[in-house]
């Protein structure tokens, strides 16, 4: 099996480390894909979950949604989540997501399996974002050429997360006979 490595997948935490936290989800694009505000709705479910490990405990919270920390994880977490459902190659096969916290460290991961063709697509892209200097300038290129051209693959959503979050994002490809599996990790550090 053909496997690549790219970002930072699996630097930003030794994989020995135990996490503080950890929890497991299992869903299907078509799950997502059919009824789209679901993905939303398990943004807002991590977000909240998550949240509150990384507020100062004298902090007074009346409603986690409000606050910085929440919107930022909801939206992070969106992205790859909806990324995930577009790109699946069987609409029926499982999206996986671990959701790990170190400290103030969340490390967010989410595999799912399409096609060979698209994630040499996903490759080419996600090559071309790790390797660039000016995320601001490649985003507002991209943004241009959808426009002229919505073709998919942009990498648009993933590149946002990079360019406007404390986030570190890895991606690993590994390729059997008939497809491909996608894993995305994204390191969100939270401000302490």
């Amino acid at each position: 099996m053909k496997e690549l490595l790219l970002g930072d997948y699996g630097k930003v935490v030794p994989s020995e480390q135990v996490p503080d936290s950890h929890v497991e989800i299992i869903i299907t694009p078509l799950d997502l894909v059919t009824y789209w505000k679901r993905v939303g709705i398990l943004a807002d479910f991590v977000a909240g979950f998550y949240s509150y490990s990384f507020l100062p405990v004298d902090v007074a919270v009346k409603d986690i949604s409000e606050t910085p920390v929440f919107h930022s994880i909801s939206t992070v977490f969106n992205e790859m989540v909806e990324n995930a459902a577009k790109y699946s190659m069987d609409k029926k096969s499982n999206i996986t997501i671990n959701l790990n916290q170190y400290g103030g460290i969340f490390k967010m991961q989410v595999e799912n399996s399409t096609s060979k063709e698209s994630a040499m697509n996903f490759h080419r892209v996600m090559s071309e974002v790790f390797a660039s200097d000016d995320l601001d300038s490649l985003y507002f290129k991209k943004l241009e050429e959808n426009s002229q051209n919505p073709s998919g693959h942009s990498g648009i959503g993933l590149m946002m997360i990079l360019k406007d979050y404390p986030a570190k994002m890895g991606v690993r490809i590994r390729e059997d006979d008939k497809q491909a599996f996608v894993l995305t990790e994204v390191y969100y550090q939270t401000e302490e």
